[in-house]
């Protein structure tokens, strides 16, 4: 098996980092949509009911757009965290490699 370039090596992770860039202004986007859309207390406090019950597909009454923003967030965040970690991995083996 071949060695990768270390100009591949590079690549990968500056387009690791443009993804996690991404994923992360995604996240926020959605986050603060998703708090521009709670109206009161009562909904804030319902959010792990609201989630919990969009994730089993019981319908509710508020509907599924601020499940939906919440839950594109949070896997924006997760994503964003498991390229970071791909990329730590990946770094961490090209100096080895040295």
């Amino acid at each position: 098996m071949q060695k990768q370039p270390k100009e591949s090596i590079y690549e990968t992770e500056f387009l690791l980092l443009i993804g996690i860039v991404f994923l992360v202004v995604i996240g926020m986007l959605m986050a603060m949509f998703s708090v521009t859309y709670i109206q009161d207390m009562s909904t804030l406090r319902n959010v792990p009911d609201i989630l919990w019950d969009f994730t089993c597909g019981r319908p509710t009454e508020a509907g599924t757009t601020l499940p939906l923003l919440l839950t594109i967030s949070i896997v924006c965040f997760l994503v964003s965290g498991v390229l970071s970690g791909w990329r730590w991995w990946i770094k961490k083996a090209g100096q080895h490699d040295e």
